[in-house]
């Protein structure tokens, strides 16, 4: 195909490729430091509100790390499922997902702590994609390429689909993290 004769075209590929995969890694690690050193060792005065479903400030912690957990699970099982075939069905139940987590986050966690969380489930969704998606696809690819073979192109489509989302996910969690020094946001 035309395809693999672009790929058989290339002269060499650099003996190092450079992966993107830091900047999405350290910052959700750089993220979660932050949610540590704020939030989960002083919990009983950030993460547990007055009048929130969660008073004890260790099940907070808890509901925290399963809260974004769910995240991760959630939006894996959807873009690996038939869905993903259908993107506005699927923009539509994961739009449903995060509105709920919304209003959970609001049930379960102080005011500042609820926009926080939301901003951190979306982080870590994006990157889990990174890591569960596109770099293993990016890796799979060149590997293809080096030895003369045809990419998975369906692999490709859904690495790229995983990237698309995380290029419009980029803004609302940019919202979630600054909102709290900024609240009108």
């Amino acid at each position: 195909s035309a395809a693999s004769d672009v790929y058989k075209r290339q002269p060499s590929w650099p003996r190092f490729l450079h992966w993107s995969k830091w900047e999405a890694y350290t910052t959700w690690i750089t993220g979660m430091l932050l949610m540590v050193a704020v939030y989960y060792l002083q919990s009983a005065t950030y993460l547990v509100g007055p009048g929130k479903w969660l008073q004890d400030a260790n099940n907070a912690v808890l509901a925290s790390l399963g809260f974004l957990t769910s995240g991760i699970l959630v939006y894996e099982f959807l873009i690996r499922s038939p869905l993903r075939y259908r993107p506005n069905l699927f923009a539509i139940l994961f739009l449903t997902f995060i509105v709920l987590q919304c209003w959970l986050a609001t049930r379960l966690f102080s005011d500042r702590a609820a926009f926080l969380q939301i901003g951190a489930l979306l982080g870590t969704i994006m990157a889990g994609n990174v890591f569960l998606g596109i770099i293993p696809t990016q890796k799979r690819f060149v590997a293809a390429v080096q030895a003369g073979r045809e990419p998975n192109s369906m692999a490709a489509a859904l690495a790229k689909q995983r990237s698309t989302h995380n290029n419009y996910l980029t803004l609302p969690v940019l919202f979630c993290m600054i909102s709290n020094h900024y609240p009108f946001l």
